[in-house]
């Protein structure tokens, strides 16, 4: 997980008829006695508006889309949804709210179901650094030790109390990028030796330009619209070999 950059101003529509649709919802959960009580189709009526297809494209800015809480793309959790950080089924006034909005895969919303957030946080990838929580063993995503708040880091994780971050799902893609960046390794440390190996400035050169390649392409994975660029920026600032390249290409070749 990676701070969501959310777009900070709401869409117009929301802008323009929020009041309105928070208004209409509200006043059947007054007439009803609560959210749960109101009938299924009159409530769906209610509440669609949170999927207008102008909230769901600024909400949905990054290409391709992927989940805010555990970076996957739509073929490794379902289709990005739009989701309530304080459920809306607990929190009714919050469903037309900007802040409360967030893009989340549909295996990620399953599990965090009514999560009560409020009295039960878990990361909030806008607000909170996530990889201020969050580092990693091995392949599995844990709990940082100097995280602000380690009991609510664990919860995020956790297997059947919140979004289950260590399932298959997540392992295998994580692999995939693991196997891809030990090749990253093995073509920067074959270049790291032919450059201390060379005495010409011209041979250093060119291997000065092909660690630059390759540490370009490895910084692609971290970007932040790439899929689980949490857990490539981790293995980066793991990695030796690869902060071993980075030092090397800043350091200047003299004559």
């Amino acid at each position: 997980m990676i701070h969501f950059n959310k777009l900070p101003n709401p869409p117009q529509v929301l802008i323009d008829n929020g009041v309105v649709w928070t208004t209409a919802l509200m006043d059947a959960v007054n007439a009803y006695a609560g959210y749960e009580n109101i009938p299924s189709a009159e409530k769906n009526e209610l509440i669609k508006n949170y999927k207008h297809i102008d909230i769901k494209n600024q909400l949905f800015f990054y290409e391709p889309m992927k989940c805010c809480f555990c970076e996957c793309i739509p073929s490794e959790g379902g289709h990005v949804e739009v989701e309530h950080y304080h459920p809306k089924s607990l929190y009714p006034k919050e469903t037309f709210e900007w802040d409360n909005l967030l893009p989340i895969c549909r295996i990620c919303n399953g599990n965090k179901s009514a999560l009560d957030t409020i009295v039960t946080p878990i990361v909030h990838p806008v607000i909170n650094d996530p990889e201020e929580y969050f580092t990693y063993d091995f392949l599995r995503i844990i709990a940082s030790e100097t995280a602000p708040d380690v009991e609510m880091a664990n919860l995020t994780i956790h297997e059947t109390e919140g979004l289950d971050l260590n399932n298959t799902r997540l392992i295998l893609p994580r692999s995939a990028l693991l196997a891809s960046l030990h090749s990253y390794e093995n073509e920067l440390l074959r270049f790291t030796e032919e450059f201390n190996a060379s005495v010409q400035k011209a041979k250093k050169l060119r291997m000065i330009a092909h660690l630059s390649s390759s540490l370009d392409s490895i910084n692609t994975l971290t970007d932040e619209k790439s899929k689980h660029a949490g857990y490539c920026r981790w293995y980066i600032s793991q990695s030796n070999i690869i902060q071993n390249a980075i030092a090397l290409v800043a350091i200047p070749i003299d004559d």
